[in-house]
């Protein structure tokens, strides 16, 4: 009974705060530009209200073929000086719904995602899972410039006032939940030794997000995750992790070099240790 109190209490005061805060803005084919204390913000949580250009609904254009693909796309939402900006974003989504008594442009989606200028169809494996590409949140900081393009005319973003995300997040968020990004250094020689570096034995900055259910290690545009099975504290530096990936085991070492930089050793695993299983 507590914690459902407690679960509905935080429930309503997230509701409230953003009852309060959330305002709705119109972005069409000129740059907008976010006011100060404000951001503007989409993300995967609910469904968008767009309108489509008349490109992405004539037969026979790539925005058309696009747009009735599976998985979805649209695009574009750009940062910066129109015709001139300095990031593009691109719309993953399934679902797709017209909106009743608008015309024929008007759709409601449901994103998965949102990937920017750098990504290409070919990033799509069976590796490289829909979800786990690109990201889940875009927002826009006060004094950039916003505006769609191609096969966008107009989308809806949120509007809510800079300092009440921090509140919205720390409500909202449980330590489990959290996502944990930084630069690791990985083990070249190990990383080589089952083959995934390639040619290039060369892997240094890779980006890694660790959540208590998997890492994700991105190699560049390659995406690789590992499933956590189970984790031990070799040492007050060093955390031991086994986890699996394409059904075969491996072992995740998480140090702290003596210059305080973080490193990130892969190495096969043939057998998986009884004290590191959950």
């Amino acid at each position: 009974m507590k914690k459902t109190f407690i679960l509905t209490a935080l429930i309503f005061s997230v509701n409230t705060l953003y009852s309060q805060t959330l305002k709705k803005v119109i972005i069409n084919r000129y740059p907008k530009e976010v006011p100060a204390g404000k951001i503007w913000r989409l993300n995967i949580s609910k469904k968008v209200k767009v309108e489509v250009s008349k490109l992405t609904l004539e037969r026979g254009s790539k925005f058309n073929a696009l747009f009735l693909s599976n998985p979805k796309f649209l695009y574009s939402i750009a940062v910066g000086e129109n015709g001139q900006p300095s990031k593009l974003y691109t719309i993953i989504f399934k679902e797709l719904e017209k909106i009743p008594f608008s015309n024929d442009y008007s759709y409601n989606i449901k994103p998965i995602t949102f990937v920017d200028e750098n990504f290409s169809l070919s990033d799509l494996t069976t590796e490289n899972e829909i979800s786990n590409l690109g990201v889940k949140e875009i927002t826009f900081e006060p004094g950039e410039k916003v505006y769609v393009g191609n096969g966008l005319d107009v989308i809806e973003l949120d509007e809510i006032p800079k300092n009440t995300t921090k509140a919205i997040s720390a409500q909202s968020q449980s330590k489990d939940e959290m996502v944990y990004k930084s630069d690791y250094w990985i083990n070249s020689k190990a990383y080589k030794s089952f083959g995934e570096a390639g040619d290039n034995p060369v892997v240094e900055n890779v980006k890694v997000i660790h959540t208590k259910q998997n890492f994700k290690v991105f190699f560049g545009k390659k995406l690789s995750i590992y499933t956590i099975v189970g984790y031990k504290r070799f040492s007050e530096v060093r955390l031991d992790y086994t986890v699996k990936k394409d059904g075969k085991m491996y072992l995740i070492s998480l140090c702290k070099m003596p210059n305080g930089n973080p490193s990130l050793l892969i190495e096969k695993q043939w057998a998986i240790p009884e004290a590191y299983l959950d």
